[in-house]
């Protein structure tokens, strides 16, 4: 019994570090944006992250969908939060051919993924967290690669502090999520 309790805490204190990483971040990202200016209050976002076998079809895939917003004229900064192991050709491109503000972070590392029955495709799932530290707007719509976009969404932006579809009370899907952002200052 206390081994799995030790388990469950040691699981705990592991997702503390991440969040208390994640808050620390928060404050060097802050000062990246707030050094950029002029942005808009809102912001679309994704993640990208390399590691899959599939990593040129998500970058390709985050472009199409950036692009399905961009031509509907959103009202709303878009937003990649990418890791720092993107590759840098990747990066201009998609500041430079689509307009994107990139954000680049480190990894974050998953408690998890030493556990025997891990799924190895959710390893780096964590930097999602990232999107808390875009403080900079009010609100935050949180985007998997997958989303293709026919016409605005813009009223999503009109979602309480977090709006995502639950899975059941604990686990929320994280394929589109509004989340609103705040600064410890």
């Amino acid at each position: 019994m206390w081994g799995e309790m030790g388990k469950r805490r040691e699981a705990l204190l592991r997702v503390v570090v991440v969040a208390v990483f994640v808050l620390l971040a928060t404050a060097a990202a802050r000062a990246e944006e707030e050094g950029r200016g002029g942005g808009r209050r809102h912001a679309y976002a994704a993640m990208m992250y390399m590691g899959t076998p599939r990593d040129y079809e998500f970058y390709v895939a985050t472009r199409v969908m950036m692009r399905s917003l961009a031509r509907l004229h959103v009202d709303a900064d878009l937003v990649v939060i990418a890791s720092a192991d993107v590759p840098v050709r990747w990066v201009r491109t998609l500041k430079e051919e689509d307009a994107v503000k990139v954000v680049t972070v480190e990894n974050l590392k998953n408690p998890y993924e030493k556990q025997g029955n891990f799924n190895t495709r959710f390893k780096l799932t964590l930097n999602k967290l990232y999107a808390w530290s875009l403080v900079s707007y009010d609100r935050v719509v949180m985007l998997d690669a997958d989303n293709l976009f026919l016409q605005s969404t813009d009223e999503l932006f009109q979602c309480g502090n977090f709006c995502a579809a639950f899975i059941n009370p604990c686990i929320f899907h994280t394929g589109l999520f509004v989340l609103q952002a705040r600064s410890l200052h």
